[in-house]
């Protein structure tokens, strides 16, 4: 499974960045370690000139060719992203089941792209030569929906008497289960797991990006104190599968608020009532 991870993440990198490489050779490159200036054109061709990953190639795909990316499959890559990094420079594994969703999502992506925009960028020998490899491509992505369908449909029964379910973080089909209390949420699709706390920041925060800006900037923490069980385990807008819209979700006592306000006095604590259990016993204790 590593291998095929990090293979669908070189094939995607080299699809999205070869509309740039066509248009002008310079939107791919980047300067040599401690270098300010491109290497020439000659050697970007042969090899030696490093290169800008996939993040980037998306970005400028919408910023110099107008190639936007839609919102699943930027998910989607995202989880791609991540799992190749996880893969190439800490060895984790990965589960079968997490690959196939994951995969799945993105060789949608690459044949809408491949037909929407890649073309126009190939000369008549490289069409032909990308259209058997298409073939190929459909094979496999038939053979994995196939999969995700039929497993998905083995669970329908475990998840209607299941606790809420919200969409896993790590395969992203809609099988993760929030017990109350149970101290952990697992996926019955592809078996990963989360105690409470780690549940609600990685469905909140998948990158970590949030959180950390909380901490060092002051901004927003996307996961707050539950007012129920108070651990902090509650996040706004969890969409739960079978509902039909967001709702303010605690990832340990399994609570949903429909309307959920911040304290008043300024704490973040999430709050029914205009302070917090907390702040309202500071601000009025002086009147008893």
């Amino acid at each position: 499974m590593k291998y095929a991870v990090l293979s669908l993440y070189a094939a995607t990198e080299l699809l999205l960045k070869w509309p740039l490489m066509q248009q002008d050779w310079r939107l791919v490159a980047l300067p040599h370690p401690n270098e300010t200036e491109l290497c020439g054109e000659q050697e970007f061709r042969g090899g030696h000139c490093p290169s800008i990953g996939l993040g980037q190639a998306r970005q400028r795909l919408r910023d110099e060719l107008d190639i936007k990316v839609p919102g699943p499959a930027k998910k989607a890559i995202d989880h791609l992203i991540q799992h190749r990094n996880r893969l190439q420079h800490f060895e984790m594994t990965a589960q079968v089941e997490m690959v196939k969703a994951r995969t799945e999502k993105v060789l949608s992506f690459l044949l809408d792209f491949v037909h929407d925009h890649l073309r126009r960028f190939l000369d008549p020998s490289q069409t032909e030569h990308v259209d058997e490899q298409l073939a190929v491509v459909r094979d496999v992505l038939h053979e994995m929906e196939t999969f995700v369908a039929t497993r998905m449909q083995l669970l329908q029964s475990r998840l209607q008497g299941a606790g809420p379910v919200v969409e896993c973080p790590e395969c992203g089909q809609g099988a993760a289960v929030v017990e109350a209390y149970e101290t952990t949420t697992r996926c019955l699709f592809c078996h990963s797991s989360w105690d409470s706390e780690a549940a609600g920041r990685v469905y909140a925060d998948p990158w970590g990006i949030a959180s950390y800006e909380a901490g060092k900037q002051g901004g927003d923490d996307p996961v707050l104190n539950c007012p129920e069980c108070d651990l902090r385990t509650f996040v706004r807008d969890v969409k739960l599968v079978g509902a039909v819209s967001p709702v303010d979700f605690c990832f340990n006592c399994a609570e949903q608020f429909a309307t959920m306000g911040l304290c008043h006095n300024g704490c973040g604590t999430p709050a029914r009532e205009d302070f917090c259990p907390e702040c309202h016993g500071i601000l009025f204790s002086r009147f008893d």
